[in-house]
C-alpha cells in the first residue's frame, strides 16, 4: 500500500489550527510540528512525482556526486525540480528549498530567530505546501 502524502499536509493544518487555543507550553511544539509535516508532504509527493509519474530513478545514497561528497535525497529532489526549464517545475523545487530550510530550522535550531513569528511561519509554509501540491497536479496532466 503506497504512502497518501497529502495526509502529511491535512495534519499540519490540523495542528496548526489546534496550536491557535494551545497552552503556551504546546503551541511552539504544534507549529514547529506543522511546519515539518508540510515541508515531508511536499518532499514525499515531489520524489513520488520524479520515480512515478517522471520516470525519474534516484541514485543510490552510498553513491557519491562529481565533487566526491554523498549524495541527498532532499537535494536530489530539489534539484532535479530547480535544474528544470519549466516554470512551474523550477517553483516546485524553491519552494522545497524554502520548506526546507524552515524545516530544519523547526527541528534542529530552538532558539532562531527565523520563528519569531511562528503562526506566521506556519501559515506560510502551508501556503507553499499547497501551492507545490496544485504545479504537482498541474504538470502531471500535461
Amino acid at each position: 500500500m503506497s504512502f497518501d502524502w497529502p495526509y502529511h499536509l491535512a495534519v499540519a493544518r490540523e495542528l496548526t489550527e489546534q496550536a491557535k487555543d494551545a497552552p503556551p507550553e504546546l503551541q511552539e511544539a504544534k507549529y514547529r510540528a506543522a511546519i515539518s509535516r508540510a515541508y515531508y508532504a511536499v518532499f514525499g509527493r515531489a520524489r513520488h512525482h520524479l520515480q512515478s509519474i517522471d520516470g525519474i530513478g534516484e541514485p543510490r545514497q552510498r553513491r557519491v556526486n562529481s565533487n566526491g561528497e554523498h549524495i541527498n535525497i532532499h537535494q536530489y529532489v530539489k534539484d532535479t525540480f530547480m535544474k528544470s526549464q519549466d516554470r512551474d517545475r523550477r517553483r516546485i523545487g524553491s519552494n522545497l528549498d524554502r520548506m526546507r530550510e524552515d524545516r530544519n530550522a523547526a527541528d534542529y535550531d530552538l532558539d532562531s530567530g527565523r520563528f519569531m513569528n511562528l503562526s506566521d511561519r506556519a501559515k506560510r509554509n502551508l501556503k507553499w505546501a499547497q501551492d507545490t501540491f496544485e504545479r504537482l497536479d498541474l504538470i502531471q496532466e500535461r
